[in-house]
């Protein structure tokens, strides 16, 4: 989900039961005005570091001719000048730096990245251009590790979320959770979506596939 931003819809990169890898961009909204901002407070920051190395050299190149000369107060003057100079382009230059972390911080929750190597199991099928709200479900991706059985019989009902089950598959059983009910799904979900469970399932041996067959018993 789009975390604590909201907004108009962009791109969808990716579709239902697609691999994705760790790190793959899901979808983004439309961000237009926050990578232009960005593009300003980059420039903006040159000119920042600019004038913070600036002063930063004036005053280093400015104290040993201080300590070796006489001291007068013309010199303590100068002395107290370029520090000053320099405190306040460095208040300046970290102020730049802020700005810089908050707007990319801001673009990056525009967008959402695949957390894991896995598959696309669930995605919103709101269209581009529409308005999506922060913290609605839009993508849910399956750990390629972690293999889900889906159960689509006519006792749905029965299931609710973290409901502990037995997996059996080739006649060894296994240790499993409800992860998502038709009560789970955003209300956006397909239909085809509501008319099935899905259980994560541990340890199951490596020969397991998307496909095989198993049996869930409720414990």
């Amino acid at each position: 989900s789009f975390e604590s931003r909201g907004g108009y819809l962009k791109a969808v990169y990716v579709k239902l039961g697609q691999q994705v890898q760790k790190g793959e961009l899901i979808a983004e909204l439309d961000n237009d005005d926050l990578r232009y901002n960005l593009e300003i407070q980059q420039l903006q920051h040159q000119k920042v570091e600019l004038s913070y190395n600036r002063a930063k050299q004036e005053l280093e190149d400015y104290r040993p001719r201080h300590t070796y000369q006489e001291a007068t107060d013309y010199l303590d003057d100068q002395l107290d000048a370029l520090e000053e100079a320099f405190q306040l382009a460095e208040i300046d230059y970290r102020l730049s730096l802020l700005q810089l972390e908050k707007t990319r911080t801001e673009l990056d929750k525009a967008s959402i990245y695949a957390p894991a190597d896995g598959t696309v199991a669930y995605l919103s099928t709101q269209s581009v251009g529409e308005l999506i709200q922060a913290r609605s479900t839009f993508a849910r991706i399956v750990v390629s590790t972690d293999l889900e059985v889906e159960y689509t019989g006519n006792k749905l009902d029965q299931f609710v979320l973290g409901l502990p089950v037995t997996v059996t598959y080739k006649n060894e059983d296994y240790p499993g959770e409800v992860v998502m009910t038709p009560a789970s799904l955003p209300v956006d979900a397909v239909e085809e979506a509501r008319k099935a469970i899905r259980v994560r399932v541990e340890g199951l041996p490596a020969e397991a596939k998307s496909g095989d067959s198993a049996t869930l018993t409720i414990v």
